[in-house]
């Protein structure tokens, strides 16, 4: 830049010229800079627009989601507990039945079927006896002394004393045990329905089918509460 500047200082007017076109052309620089930061400026304000725009969507589409879930609650969970008391309320009464049967049945009757346990039918595992899958005959290498099985079947063992003999293998479905299951209202837990909070149905601490019956007795929604107005005096 030195020697350009030099070279201008033969006259007034070429220093004049140069020192005009240096200006513009240092303007020219400065609005290139400043155009290209507006346009970054445009481009992330367009970035974050667009990423607004999305997330707007977004918060609209969980709003509408959960104002569906809203009308599931009013409208299926009330349908659904009628399902599920009629089936407790059936299964009360036949276990009361039931009982009230075995109590009276003579000690010389003789059944033909049985009389039944729906939570043993339906919720417990059965047993499975142990039963074999598959059997063949294999040859081990052993120890003649001990009778012992080499860990390593493919190598020979070094050992003198050691020597095959057969053995049967056998795939087999091991025995398992039945399981049990509390009776099914005892692991059922059912909300109440309304603005009330708590539970509809509470299981876990009822004892007999009679306890069921009762439990089944609450409303389904409970009143909502009248607050009495209360008055109060603030200083003016």
């Amino acid at each position: 830049m030195l020697a350009e500047e030099t070279a201008h200082l033969g006259s007034d007017e070429a220093y004049l010229s140069w020192t005009r076109k240096k200006r513009v052309a240092e303007q020219d620089a400065r609005h290139a800079d400043e155009l290209v930061a507006s346009l970054e400026v445009e481009v992330e304000a367009a970035r974050r627009a667009e990423e607004r725009s999305a997330f707007t969507a977004r918060f609209a589409a969980a709003a509408a989601q959960n104002e569906k879930v809203v009308e599931l609650y009013r409208t299926v969970l009330p349908r659904a507990w009628e399902m599920i008391a009629d089936v407790l309320r059936q299964a009360a009464l036949a276990q009361i039945e039931t009982d009230a049967v075995l109590r009276a049945m003579p000690a010389d009757f003789e059944p033909d079927q049985w009389i039944g346990d729906p939570d043993r039918t339906v919720r417990c595992r059965p047993a499975i006896s142990e039963a074999t899958i598959s059997e063949e005959v294999v040859d081990l290498w052993v120890d003649r002394e001990t009778g012992g099985v080499f860990a390593d079947q493919e190598t020979p063992p070094r050992s003198r004393t050691a020597h095959k003999r057969p053995f049967r293998r056998i795939a087999y479905q091991p025995f398992r045990p039945a399981s049990d299951a509390a009776p099914f209202f005892r692991d059922l837990i059912f909300p109440r329905l309304g603005n009330t909070g708590g539970h509809l149905f509470d299981g876990r601490e009822l004892r007999s089918a009679r306890d069921v019956l009762a439990e089944l007795a609450k409303p389904m929604v409970l009143e909502e509460i009248t607050l009495r107005p209360l008055t109060k005096i603030e200083p003016i």
